[in-house]
């Protein structure tokens, strides 16, 4: 139906031919979203072949209002001024380069344009464990890579010939190394496992710095599932396994706040702005997302600025964008959610709605009934699907902005392949499949086109841009672009 519906506005156009390419743009994109279920976070329409002309003209009034709204929204003019993407007039990559050679610069946005013509897709081995890595994480500069596996060995590479410049024995670890980050200074590393201590390591020096700090927690059986340095390094946020939020003075080597935060376990923490320490967010396995003040908490009841629903099962991980806005969390219904921070719950409201799973993703994975899958009151802008999360906690991010404008989302998935979706169409872009078992963690390089993954097979890979990407934009048959 859709497809004749299609098939009769084209017919319909009567239009010049500088007109057709946008128009036609759009509608794939919105006939994109149809396919996919994922206009306004939410599944759309189910295939039925009795359904009548009435209801499909019901359906298509619907999805273009849904539509409409998020290609309205402020998050879709950012991505593509950020990213050098228009609907109406992309410049031709022969046009791009002519520019350059003539003019000799391009503007940010025109390089991200550039650049996002050419995902890395091509792989190719940097190191092999005997046993499944964890963590894997760039610098803030892009010179190191960290690797932490279930060994406990936690590795450093050099990015200029990825070769190993440092290697830390974890201590005090219980099944594994489950988190990692680095200082905003990149002088100190961070990890923890399941153990009342989160360790602290230096990157640089003569001397070797190991310490551990005592979390001193109420539970014998205690884990920091997720650990953040503060932007201004002075505090170390965690989410643990006691439903609590952690902050732990670094100053004074001692906790300054402990809070619960959530009725299940606390899975992820991160920062909402990458300039100052002042709005938390977290996610549970309630099916919750949270947004804290940290300027009230400890003074005042540490009660939540705002609560976002729309999960279904439990929340792995969560990403800011950095500005303070926007955020994505990963979760164990298999989607990721793309959040505006200015569109959050009443917290009181969302911890009362009640929760009807039993699923434990740790020993198998399920898929729950299609009208399951949609939460009554998903306040979502955006959700992506492909990606399956399962046994472990699953990370997401948004690509950098130096080279893509963060026009990406990416991911790892329990069948070995690293997802790219598309912020604004949230259509899959790229599938990377070379891997034989989960990949937990990825990373994306902030100022080269390279995304490194790391498995439960044991390896760590090195995505690069390949031949097979290298195709000209200009759409010309007599086109002689290298």
């Amino acid at each position: 139906k859709l497809r004749q519906r299609s098939s009769a506005k084209e017919t319909e156009m009567d239009m010049d031919d500088d007109d057709v390419t946008p128009n036609l743009h759009q509608l794939q994109q919105f006939l994109l979203l149809l396919q996919n279920h994922q206009i306004g976070g939410r599944q759309i329409f189910d295939e039925d072949e009795d359904e009548d002309m009435d209801q499909a003209d019901e359906i298509d009034q619907v999805c273009s209002e849904r539509l409409k709204e998020f290609q309205e929204h402020v998050v879709v003019q950012q991505v593509r001024q950020d990213s050098g993407t228009t609907v109406k007039d992309p410049l031709p990559l022969c046009k791009s380069i002519q520019k350059w050679q003539t003019k000799g610069q391009l503007s940010r946005p025109q390089k991200c344009g550039l650049a996002n013509r050419f995902l890395p897709t091509q792989p190719r081995p940097i190191d092999r464990s005997g046993s499944q890595v964890f963590c894997s994480k760039f610098s803030k500069d892009g010179t190191l890579l960290l690797n932490a596996c279930q060994d406990k060995k936690i590795t450093l590479y050099d990015t200029t010939n990825w070769k190993p410049v440092k290697k830390i024995h974890a201590k005090d670890v219980g099944w594994s190394i489950i988190d990692t980050d680095y200082s905003p200074d990149q002088r100190w590393l961070i990890y923890s496992s399941w153990s009342h201590y989160v360790h602290l390591c230096n990157i640089v020096g003569d001397h070797e710095i190991h310490e551990g700090m005592d979390l001193e927690p109420a539970s014998s059986r205690f884990c920091l599932f997720s650990i953040k340095f503060s932007p201004d390094s002075n505090e170390i946020l965690g989410g643990s396994s006691d439903r609590s939020i952690y902050i732990y003075n670094l100053d004074r080597r001692e906790v300054a706040l402990r809070m619960e935060a959530h009725r299940d376990d606390v899975n992820t923490v991160s920062y909402g702005e990458d300039s100052n320490n002042n709005m938390i967010i977290s996610g549970s396995d309630d099916f919750l997302c949270k947004v804290w003040d940290r300027r009230v908490l400890g003074r005042e009841r540490n009660v939540a600025v705002g609560a976002f629903m729309g999960h279904t099962e439990g929340v792995t991980h969560v990403s800011s964008k950095g500005d303070g806005r926007y955020f994505i969390s990963n979760g164990k219904d298999h989607v990721i959610k793309l959040w505006d921070i200015r569109k959050m719950a009443d917290p009181s409201t969302a911890e009362n709605h009640p929760r009807h799973s039993s699923y434990d993703y740790r020993h198998g994975m399920f898929f729950p009934p299609r009208e399951e899958q949609r939460h009554p009151h998903d306040g979502s802008l955006m959700t992506y699907r492909g990606h399956t999360v399962c046994q472990t906690l699953i990370r997401s991010y948004f690509s950098p902005m130096a080279t893509t404008g963060q026009k990406f989302i990416y991911t790892g998935s329990y069948d070995g392949k690293l997802f790219i979706y598309d912020v604004v169409s949230g259509a899959r872009v790229a599938t990377l499949a070379n891997h034989r078992a989960t990949i937990r963690d990825a990373t994306w390089h902030p100022y080269r086109n390279e995304i490194v993954t790391a498995s439960w097979d044991g390896s760590t890979q090195l995505w690069e841009p390949g031949q097979r990407d290298r195709q000209c934009c200009c759409r010309k048959a007599s086109c002689k672009c290298p």
